[in-house]
């Protein structure tokens, strides 16, 4: 048997006390695409992702990270990875599919850090507006309208730990 895999990084979830600030960072500065708002919760994306959001802002009294997603290779491998940190002592949730936008099942854990991950494998696409889409097959959309600076995608984290 295989070990399971991690495709790679696919979201970061954050926690903010002002919604419309942190949006004209994130979106009017920084150029995210907004895709959906659900619930008090905002989801981004870069504009070369495919995925429905690599990004999401959730409405929170302080702000902070919820959780760090990672997709899977396989979608076995979220019961593979289950089963190994349950095998450590590390206690796990299963999410449930649709619990978070256009995300599949899921699960999540906490380091003993205290730092937050989730791990699935399936995300939705969005539909994207007809005028907006790109004619080539390896673009989401034409940038010709998007933020200049905007981020093509979301490629890695960096968390810090005091200890």
């Amino acid at each position: 048997m295989m070990s399971p895999e991690l495709a790679r990084l696919g979201h970061v979830a954050l926690e903010v006390p002002d919604m419309e600030q942190s949006m004209a960072f994130f979106h009017d500065a920084v150029g995210l695409e907004e895709v959906e708002r659900d619930d008090g919760t905002v989801y981004l994306r870069g504009i070369d992702e495919f995925d429905h959001h690599s990004l999401s802002l959730t409405e929170a009294d302080e702000s902070g990270v919820d959780h760090i997603g990672w997709q899977t290779r396989e979608p076995e491998g979220i019961g593979e990875f289950a089963d190994r940190l349950e095998d450590e002592g590390i206690e796990v949730t299963w999410v449930d599919a649709g619990a978070e936008a256009a995300q599949g099942e899921a699960i999540r854990f906490s380091t003993p850090t205290g730092h937050r991950f989730e791990i699935y494998h399936e995300m939705g696409k969005p539909d994207l507006p007809e005028e907006r889409r790109s004619k080539l097959k390896n673009r989401t959309y034409d940038r010709t309208t998007t933020n200049a600076i905007a981020p093509r995608r979301i490629d890695h984290v960096q968390i810090w730990d005091a200890d």
